[in-house]
Protein backbone atom coordinates (compact mmCIF):
# COMPACT_ATOMS: atom_id res chain seq x y z
CA UNK A 1 0.00 0.00 0.00
CA UNK A 2 1.67 4.07 -0.60
CA UNK A 3 0.85 4.68 2.71
CA UNK A 4 2.96 1.45 4.37
CA UNK A 5 1.54 -1.69 5.74
CA UNK A 6 2.28 -5.07 6.16
CA UNK A 7 2.81 -7.24 3.19
CA UNK A 8 0.66 -9.75 4.97
CA UNK A 9 -2.12 -7.67 5.19
CA UNK A 10 -2.96 -7.81 1.32
CA UNK A 11 -4.53 -4.67 0.82
CA UNK A 12 -7.07 -5.32 -2.00
CA UNK A 13 -10.32 -5.70 -0.13
CA UNK A 14 -12.33 -6.18 -3.15
CA UNK A 15 -11.53 -10.81 -2.71
CA UNK A 16 -12.59 -13.86 -1.07
CA UNK A 17 -12.35 -15.16 2.52
CA UNK A 18 -11.29 -18.28 1.01
CA UNK A 19 -8.18 -18.49 -0.57
CA UNK A 20 -8.01 -18.11 -5.03
CA UNK A 21 -4.27 -17.66 -5.11
CA UNK A 22 -2.51 -19.47 -8.12
CA UNK A 23 0.51 -20.85 -6.12
CA UNK A 24 0.65 -20.86 -2.68
CA UNK A 25 3.52 -21.89 -0.51
CA UNK A 26 3.52 -22.26 3.56
CA UNK A 27 7.65 -22.31 3.04
CA UNK A 28 8.87 -20.63 -0.16
CA UNK A 29 8.30 -21.08 -4.26
CA UNK A 30 11.06 -20.94 -6.39
CA UNK A 31 10.46 -20.93 -10.20
CA UNK A 32 13.85 -21.80 -12.06
CA UNK A 33 12.87 -22.69 -15.20
CA UNK A 34 9.86 -23.55 -17.92
CA UNK A 35 6.65 -21.77 -18.70
CA UNK A 36 4.15 -20.30 -15.85
CA UNK A 37 0.95 -18.44 -16.81
CA UNK A 38 -1.58 -17.89 -14.09
CA UNK A 39 -4.91 -15.76 -14.06
CA UNK A 40 -6.03 -15.23 -10.44
CA UNK A 41 -8.30 -13.50 -8.07
CA UNK A 42 -6.12 -13.77 -5.54
CA UNK A 43 -2.17 -13.32 -5.45
CA UNK A 44 -0.87 -15.25 -8.43
CA UNK A 45 2.04 -16.37 -6.48
CA UNK A 46 2.08 -16.36 -2.72
CA UNK A 47 4.62 -17.50 -0.05
CA UNK A 48 3.82 -17.10 3.60
CA UNK A 49 6.56 -17.34 6.60
CA UNK A 50 3.92 -17.63 9.82
CA UNK A 51 2.77 -21.44 9.32
CA UNK A 52 4.41 -23.86 11.83
CA UNK A 53 5.86 -26.51 9.51
CA UNK A 54 6.91 -29.91 9.80
CA UNK A 55 9.95 -29.85 11.59
CA UNK A 56 8.79 -27.04 13.68
CA UNK A 57 9.95 -24.02 12.59
CA UNK A 58 8.55 -21.50 10.22
CA UNK A 59 8.90 -21.01 6.87
CA UNK A 60 10.67 -18.22 5.27
CA UNK A 61 8.29 -16.59 2.87
CA UNK A 62 11.02 -16.11 0.34
CA UNK A 63 10.10 -16.34 -3.53
CA UNK A 64 13.10 -16.89 -5.79
CA UNK A 65 12.70 -16.13 -9.26
CA UNK A 66 15.82 -17.32 -11.21
CA UNK A 67 14.19 -18.48 -14.79
CA UNK A 68 11.67 -19.11 -16.97
CA UNK A 69 8.62 -17.09 -18.70
CA UNK A 70 6.35 -15.67 -16.00
CA UNK A 71 2.67 -14.50 -17.43
CA UNK A 72 0.26 -12.92 -14.52
CA UNK A 73 -2.82 -11.45 -13.66
CA UNK A 74 -4.73 -10.84 -10.78
CA UNK A 75 -6.98 -8.91 -8.36
CA UNK A 76 -4.56 -8.63 -5.99
CA UNK A 77 -0.67 -9.42 -5.70
CA UNK A 78 1.08 -10.73 -8.73
CA UNK A 79 4.20 -11.46 -6.44
CA UNK A 80 3.51 -11.83 -2.96
CA UNK A 81 6.10 -12.79 0.23
CA UNK A 82 5.99 -12.66 3.31
CA UNK A 83 9.80 -13.23 3.70
CA UNK A 84 11.43 -11.99 0.31
CA UNK A 85 11.26 -11.54 -3.38
CA UNK A 86 14.56 -12.27 -5.25
CA UNK A 87 14.74 -12.21 -9.08
CA UNK A 88 18.29 -12.81 -10.29
CA UNK A 89 16.84 -13.57 -13.66
CA UNK A 90 13.73 -14.81 -16.17
CA UNK A 91 10.89 -13.09 -17.94
CA UNK A 92 8.45 -11.29 -15.56
CA UNK A 93 5.06 -10.04 -16.98
CA UNK A 94 2.67 -8.65 -15.06
CA UNK A 95 -0.68 -7.63 -17.10
CA UNK A 96 -3.07 -7.06 -14.25
CA UNK A 97 -2.41 -7.16 -10.19
CA UNK A 98 -3.24 -4.40 -7.42
CA UNK A 99 0.68 -4.80 -6.33
CA UNK A 100 3.19 -6.27 -8.82
CA UNK A 101 5.72 -7.43 -6.46
CA UNK A 102 5.25 -7.29 -2.49
CA UNK A 103 7.81 -8.28 -0.20
CA UNK A 104 9.78 -8.08 3.41
CA UNK A 105 12.69 -7.04 1.10
CA UNK A 106 13.00 -6.69 -2.95
CA UNK A 107 15.90 -7.83 -5.13
CA UNK A 108 16.55 -8.01 -8.58
CA UNK A 109 19.52 -8.48 -10.52
CA UNK A 110 18.67 -9.87 -13.53
CA UNK A 111 16.53 -10.68 -15.69
CA UNK A 112 13.15 -8.49 -16.65
CA UNK A 113 10.07 -7.49 -15.37
CA UNK A 114 7.56 -5.70 -16.99
CA UNK A 115 4.30 -4.62 -14.12
CA UNK A 116 0.86 -3.14 -14.96
CA UNK A 117 -0.74 -2.10 -11.37
CA UNK A 118 -3.49 -0.23 -9.99
CA UNK A 119 -1.90 0.47 -6.87
CA UNK A 120 2.39 -0.17 -6.47
CA UNK A 121 4.00 -1.74 -8.66
CA UNK A 122 6.95 -2.28 -6.08
CA UNK A 123 6.22 -2.62 -2.80
CA UNK A 124 8.35 -3.39 0.26
CA UNK A 125 8.76 -3.21 3.47
CA UNK A 126 12.42 -3.02 4.53
CA UNK A 127 14.06 -2.02 1.23
CA UNK A 128 14.73 -2.88 -2.54
CA UNK A 129 18.01 -3.10 -4.07
CA UNK A 130 17.65 -3.31 -7.72
CA UNK A 131 21.30 -4.36 -9.51
CA UNK A 132 20.56 -5.50 -12.82
CA UNK A 133 18.27 -6.26 -15.36
CA UNK A 134 14.98 -4.65 -16.83
CA UNK A 135 11.66 -2.96 -14.75
CA UNK A 136 9.22 -1.64 -16.11
CA UNK A 137 6.15 0.00 -14.09
CA UNK A 138 3.33 1.51 -15.22
CA UNK A 139 1.26 2.13 -11.46
CA UNK A 140 -2.24 3.83 -10.48
CA UNK A 141 -0.36 4.35 -7.25
CA UNK A 142 3.10 4.57 -6.41
CA UNK A 143 5.54 3.27 -8.94
CA UNK A 144 8.44 2.02 -6.36
CA UNK A 145 7.09 1.96 -2.87
CA UNK A 146 9.95 1.29 -0.01
CA UNK A 147 9.02 1.79 3.90
CA UNK A 148 12.59 1.72 4.59
CA UNK A 149 15.11 2.58 1.69
CA UNK A 150 16.13 1.45 -1.72
CA UNK A 151 19.14 1.26 -3.85
CA UNK A 152 19.50 1.40 -7.74
CA UNK A 153 22.99 0.05 -8.80
CA UNK A 154 22.66 -1.21 -12.14
CA UNK A 155 19.15 -1.65 -13.07
CA UNK A 156 17.81 -0.28 -15.81
CA UNK A 157 14.48 1.20 -14.59
CA UNK A 158 11.33 3.08 -16.16
CA UNK A 159 8.26 4.15 -14.52
CA UNK A 160 5.21 5.70 -15.07
CA UNK A 161 2.95 6.46 -12.39
CA UNK A 162 -0.80 8.13 -12.68
CA UNK A 163 -1.97 9.34 -9.41
CA UNK A 164 -1.61 12.61 -8.06
CA UNK A 165 -1.68 11.65 -4.57
CA UNK A 166 1.15 9.41 -4.70
CA UNK A 167 4.51 9.01 -6.54
CA UNK A 168 6.88 7.50 -8.88
CA UNK A 169 9.94 7.05 -6.55
CA UNK A 170 8.54 6.91 -2.57
CA UNK A 171 10.97 5.75 0.21
CA UNK A 172 11.17 6.58 3.81
CA UNK A 173 14.48 6.55 4.69
CA UNK A 174 15.53 7.66 0.99
CA UNK A 175 17.56 5.84 -2.00
CA UNK A 176 21.07 5.99 -3.57
CA UNK A 177 21.83 5.52 -6.89
CA UNK A 178 25.29 4.25 -7.80
CA UNK A 179 25.06 3.00 -11.61
CA UNK A 180 22.42 1.94 -14.25
CA UNK A 181 19.54 4.12 -15.43
CA UNK A 182 16.49 5.30 -13.65
CA UNK A 183 13.74 7.36 -15.63
CA UNK A 184 10.31 7.98 -13.37
CA UNK A 185 7.52 9.62 -15.00
CA UNK A 186 4.77 10.85 -12.54
CA UNK A 187 1.45 13.59 -12.79
CA UNK A 188 2.74 17.39 -12.06
CA UNK A 189 0.67 17.16 -8.96
CA UNK A 190 1.72 13.73 -7.92
CA UNK A 191 4.15 13.93 -4.21
CA UNK A 192 7.47 14.60 -5.81
CA UNK A 193 8.82 15.49 -2.13
CA UNK A 194 8.80 11.83 -2.25
CA UNK A 195 10.83 11.34 -4.87
CA UNK A 196 13.58 13.66 -3.49
CA UNK A 197 15.58 11.57 -0.41
CA UNK A 198 18.23 10.70 -2.31
CA UNK A 199 22.12 10.94 -2.06
CA UNK A 200 23.96 11.00 -5.62
CA UNK A 201 23.81 14.59 -6.98
CA UNK A 202 22.39 14.88 -10.23
CA UNK A 203 18.48 14.25 -10.09
CA UNK A 204 16.55 16.96 -11.19
CA UNK A 205 13.10 17.22 -12.14
CA UNK A 206 11.48 18.48 -15.31
CA UNK A 207 8.28 19.59 -15.95
CA UNK A 208 7.11 18.22 -19.12
CA UNK A 209 3.48 19.74 -19.60
CA UNK A 210 0.63 17.71 -20.96
CA UNK A 211 1.12 14.66 -22.71
CA UNK A 212 -1.03 12.54 -24.41
CA UNK A 213 -1.67 9.32 -25.39
CA UNK A 214 1.37 8.13 -27.71
CA UNK A 215 3.72 10.60 -26.98
CA UNK A 216 7.34 10.33 -25.78
CA UNK A 217 9.19 10.84 -22.76
CA UNK A 218 12.82 11.72 -24.12
CA UNK A 219 16.16 11.92 -22.50
CA UNK A 220 18.93 13.82 -24.45
CA UNK A 221 22.74 13.92 -23.38
CA UNK A 222 24.59 17.34 -23.85
CA UNK A 223 24.95 16.95 -27.40
CA UNK A 224 21.09 16.36 -27.91
CA UNK A 225 21.26 12.88 -28.73
CA UNK A 226 18.82 10.76 -27.38
CA UNK A 227 19.23 8.63 -24.50
CA UNK A 228 16.14 7.05 -24.16
CA UNK A 229 13.04 6.95 -25.22
CA UNK A 230 9.55 5.99 -23.48
CA UNK A 231 6.15 5.97 -24.88
CA UNK A 232 3.44 7.37 -22.86
CA UNK A 233 0.24 4.98 -22.34
CA UNK A 234 -2.19 7.52 -21.00
CA UNK A 235 -2.88 11.33 -21.03
CA UNK A 236 -1.24 13.09 -18.08
CA UNK A 237 0.10 16.52 -17.31
CA UNK A 238 3.70 15.14 -16.06
CA UNK A 239 7.06 15.75 -14.88
CA UNK A 240 10.26 13.71 -15.37
CA UNK A 241 13.42 12.73 -12.93
CA UNK A 242 16.28 11.04 -14.62
CA UNK A 243 18.81 9.27 -13.32
CA UNK A 244 22.06 8.40 -15.19
CA UNK A 245 23.75 10.55 -17.30
CA UNK A 246 24.23 13.82 -14.81
CA UNK A 247 24.13 15.96 -18.25
CA UNK A 248 20.87 14.68 -19.52
CA UNK A 249 17.98 16.57 -19.68
CA UNK A 250 13.86 15.40 -20.90
CA UNK A 251 11.58 16.52 -22.87
CA UNK A 252 8.43 15.75 -24.48
CA UNK A 253 7.58 14.87 -28.01
CA UNK A 254 5.01 13.48 -29.89
CA UNK A 255 6.39 10.59 -32.20
CA UNK A 256 9.57 9.04 -31.97
CA UNK A 257 11.14 6.76 -34.85
CA UNK A 258 13.59 4.42 -33.30
CA UNK A 259 12.51 1.15 -32.27
CA UNK A 260 10.96 -0.06 -29.04
CA UNK A 261 10.05 -3.08 -27.08
CA UNK A 262 6.51 -4.19 -25.79
CA UNK A 263 6.44 -1.62 -23.31
CA UNK A 264 7.37 1.06 -25.39
CA UNK A 265 10.91 1.91 -24.10
CA UNK A 266 13.45 2.32 -27.09
CA UNK A 267 15.88 -0.22 -27.31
Amino acid sequence: PGQGGNPGQDGNADKSDVSQKGIKAANSVSVLSGSVTVTSYDDCIHANNDELLENESYGSGNVYISGGTLVLASNDDAVHADGNVTVTGGDITVNRSYEGLEGDEITVSGGSVSIISSDDGLNSMTSFNLSGGYVYIYAGGDGIDSNGNGVFDGAKVYVISTSGGNSCLDTEKGFTFSSGEVLAVAPADSMWNEVTPYTKSGLTKTSLGNASFGDFVIIKDASGNVLRAISMPTNIRCGAVYLGDESASSALIGSFDAAVDKNGVSI
